[in-house]
């Protein structure tokens, strides 16, 4: 029994040690009011969004506090997702250019339009095992920025 219990225990301290999301903190949050995210620069988190939808095809805006590699991308909006990443502002045109995203992945802070392969449902958004890294957003407009008060990011 006692060996039993050694083997156990053994198993229940790699299954949490090579666990991907065993050190992820849960956050669950409302994408029609993100003004403070409430997360720690550097700690790793599954991350849930709310009233938020995406549909195969359709033409959608991305901005995350956190990286995501090649690979979280077709996880989550399927293989054969679209990427555009902001370009230049002409007059009152704005430009946007193709990403190829297979090699960078996408960057913390920086906006893109995204065009999904898949379809996601209310409160299906999930980016799991996610570092948060804010540094600061890319600014597009000067019309919109951030501001940092007690370690805490509001974003207008």
């Amino acid at each position: 029994m006692k060996h039993f219990i050694q083997q156990l225990f053994a198993c229940l301290v790699l299954g949490v040690m090579f666990s991907s999301t065993a050190w992820a903190e849960d956050k669950t949050f409302d994408a029609s009011n993100l003004w403070n995210y409430d997360l720690t620069v550097g700690q790793t988190y599954n991350i849930t969004y709310t009233n938020r939808t995406f549909q195969a095809g359709a033409i959608e805006s991305l901005c995350t506090p956190f990286d995501l590699s090649s690979d979280q991308v077709e996880s989550i909006f399927g293989s054969g997702t679209i990427v555009w990443i902001y370009e230049s502002q002409e007059n009152n045109n704005i430009n946007f250019k193709k990403l190829d995203y297979s090699t960078s992945g996408l960057s913390a802070g920086v906006p893109y339009l995204i065009q999904p392969a898949k379809s996601i449902s209310n409160g299906q958004l999930k980016f799991d095992n996610v570092t948060f890294s804010y540094n600061s957003a890319t600014l597009v407009s000067k019309e919109y920025q951030q501001s940092k008060e007690n370690d805490t990011y509001y974003y207008r």
